[in-house]
């Protein structure tokens, strides 16, 4: 019960100061066989940057192919899908098209599917972060510019304060606190 009062206080301080941090919940640590609590933080509204997705190819692969015109022509495409999203919402005047593309490649591994988009293995939905240097110097270019895919939440996982070190705190201060908003494409 302690730990669920630190929780309590983490929340009402960062809520005080980031008003869009909301979540926070307490998770066993059913791995370790620990006794404490576990807590996760979303990042708020504050870091989105980090969180806008943004779907992209490279410029040989889209030179030998049909353009995309809209969502659904994903679907006879190659697409390169990360194992923890195997579904892609697009939206434009309200309307969702959520798609389960068929995967060329899938993987867990960001760094994976970005290096196979860049070598011209297919289309990827990738965090802004990730490939926005790549887009940046045009290795790849990003895709139906006029939908709107929906954030990645980002979630912090942190053991219980009683036992965190100066190390963990200050790295979780620094995420909570870092402008993400630099990384992002199109801003």
């Amino acid at each position: 019960m302690e730990s669920l009062h630190h929780a309590a206080d983490i929340k009402s301080t960062i809520a005080a100061a980031r008003p869009a941090t909301e979540k926070w919940t307490p998770l066993r640590d059913s791995l370790s066989g620990e006794t404490g609590e576990f807590y996760f933080g979303t990042f708020g509204e504050n870091s989105s940057g980090i969180d806008k997705r943004v779907l992209v190819a490279a410029p040989a692969y889209l030179a030998a192919g049909s353009p995309l015109q809209e969502p659904t022509d994903l679907l006879d495409r190659r697409c390169l899908v990360h194992d923890a999203q195997p579904e892609w919402v697009f939206s434009s005047d309200d309307t969702p098209i959520v798609l389960r593309p068929p995967p060329a490649a899938t993987s867990d591994s960001m760094g994976f599917l970005l290096q196979s988009c860049i070598a011209g293995g297919g289309v990827a939905l990738l965090p802004a972060y990730v490939c926005q240097p790549s887009v940046a110097v045009g290795r790849l270019v990003e895709l139906l510019p006029g939908w709107e895919i929906p954030p990645y939440e980002m979630m912090l996982i942190f053991p219980n304060l009683k036992n965190q070190s100066k190390a963990q705190a200050a790295f979780r201060d620094y995420v909570n606190t870092f402008d993400f908003s630099a990384f992002a494409v199109g801003r």
